[in-house]
Order: structure tokens, then C-alpha cells, then sequence
């Protein structure tokens, strides 16, 4: 089994190659935080 890469996904949806709801029970969404420090 392989994996999908997720940023030519992406590419296909926004080029309308592939619509959303084909793959909406394909995936999932998780969140995530971000915490970014900057040093002066």
C-alpha cells in the first residue's frame, strides 16, 4: 500500500481535476498548533 501525496492532491482540487466530494471520505483533517518564537 502507498501513500498519497497530499500536496498534488491539493494541486488537482484547485485546478478542478478532481472535486472534493470524490475524496471526502478519503481523508482526515487534524489540527495542529503553532507556537513561533522570534529572537531579537
Amino acid at each position: 500500500m502507498s501513500l498519497t501525496d497530499s500536496s498534488k492532491v491539493t494541486s488537482l482540487m484547485k485546478l478542478n481535476v478532481i472535486s472534493e466530494d470524490k475524496i471526502k471520505d478519503t481523508y482526515f483533517v487534524k489540527k495542529v498548533t503553532l507556537l513561533q518564537v522570534d529572537k531579537i
